[in-house]
């Protein structure tokens, strides 16, 4: 697009590795609390586990969403690379083209 601070295939590569965390970790927290294992979190205030587990499942879709758009982003970002190094490519031939 033009000149950014992040380089758009790294930042989708972050994007992915970072939802990929956020969805490992919700789902186990998630299971944690659903069972009842839910260990030293601390006080959970007037929510019952069973309710904090169906939040964390939720939460845990919302990433697996980020990790959807980014991985299709990433995809787009490299295959307009690819297209990029093909007509450059397709251009040096040009060149030494016989007419």
């Amino acid at each position: 697009m033009g000149n950014s601070c992040i380089p758009e295939k790294k930042g989708s590569i972050f994007c992915i590795i970072l939802s990929i965390w956020g969805v490992i970790m919700l789902v186990i927290l998630g299971i944690l609390f659903s069972t009842g294992h839910q260990g030293n979190i601390g006080d959970i205030g007037d929510k019952k586990p069973k309710s904090l587990a169906r939040d964390l499942y939720i939460a845990a879709g919302i990433y697996l969403v980020f990790l959807i758009g980014c991985s299709f982003r990433y995809k787009q970002v490299t295959k307009r690379e690819r297209y990029k190094e093909l007509v450059v490519n397709n251009e040096e031939f040009d060149e030494f083209a016989i007419n």
